[in-house]
C-alpha cells in the first residue's frame, strides 16, 4: 500500500469541511486535484470513503473510521516533528553542567535561570563536584560540558575562557604585605 500524507491531509479536509471545493481552498488545490486525491486513497485502501453526490458528501463508516484513526495520527506526526525541529534548533532538550562548588554556588544559579527563561523547554541539570570529577564527567559523556576554574589545558578536551575573576589579599593592618598595592603569588609563598 502507498498512501502519501498529502492524500491522507486532502482527505481529512474533505471530510471536515464535507465539501471538495471548500478543502481545495484549504489546502491549495483545485477541487479536481482534491478528487483525484481522495480517488487515489480510495484505489489504495481498496474501499470507498466518501458518498459524493451533486449535493453534498458523506462518509462512508469505513471513512469516519479512518477520519479518527488518521487525525489522530497526523497530529501525532505533527507533534513529533515540531518537537525535532525545536531539538534541531536547539530549543528542546536537556541539558547538564558540572561546575566546580566555586562557580556552582557563585555562577550558575543566574546562568541556569536566564538559560530557564530564554529557553523554556530545555531542561537544565547542574552538578556540583570537585574539578577533578568536572572533568571525569566532560569525558565520561556524563555531563554535557563543565565550568571550571583555570587556567586548564587537556589534549582530549577543548576550552574557552569565559570571565575573569579577581583574587584579593585580606591582612591584618600590621602585616608587611599590607603596605603593597599588589601582591603576587610569589610573595604569598611561605605565607
Amino acid at each position: 500500500m502507498n498512501v502519501t500524507l498529502r492524500q491522507l491531509r486532502v482527505f481529512i479536509e474533505v471530510a471536515r469541511l464535507s465539501s471538495f471545493s471548500r478543502a481545495g481552498e484549504e489546502v491549495g488545490l483545485t477541487q479536481s486535484a482534491v478528487s483525484r486525491c481522495v480517488r487515489e486513497l480510495e484505489g489504495e485502501i481498496g474501499l470507498k470513503l466518501i458518498d459524493r453526490t451533486t449535493r453534498e458528501v458523506q462518509l462512508t463508516d469505513v471513512g469516519g473510521n479512518l477520519v479518527s484513526s488518521v487525525s489522530r495520527l497526523l497530529g501525532d506526526l505533527d507533534d513529533a516533528l515540531r518537537e525535532i525541529r525545536e531539538i534541531g534548533e536547539q530549543r528542546r532538550g536537556r541539558v547538564v553542567v558540572a561546575a566546580s562548588p566555586t562557580v556552582a554556588c557563585r555562577l550558575m544559579p543566574r546562568v541556569l535561570a536566564a538559560c530557564g527563561e530564554r529557553f523554556p523547554h530545555v531542561a537544565l541539570g547542574s552538578r556540583d563536584d570537585v574539578q577533578s570529577d568536572v572533568l571525569r564527567k566532560v569525558r565520561s559523556g556524563e555531563v554535557d560540558f563543565g565550568v571550571i576554574i583555570g587556567p586548564f589545558a587537556a589534549e582530549d578536551l577543548s576550552s574557552e575562557s569565559l570571565m575573569t575573576d579577581s583574587f584579593c589579599l585580606v591582612s591584618r593592618d600590621d602585616h608587611p604585605l599590607a603596605r603593597h598595592k599588589e601582591v603576587g603569588w610569589a610573595e604569598l609563598e611561605g605565607e
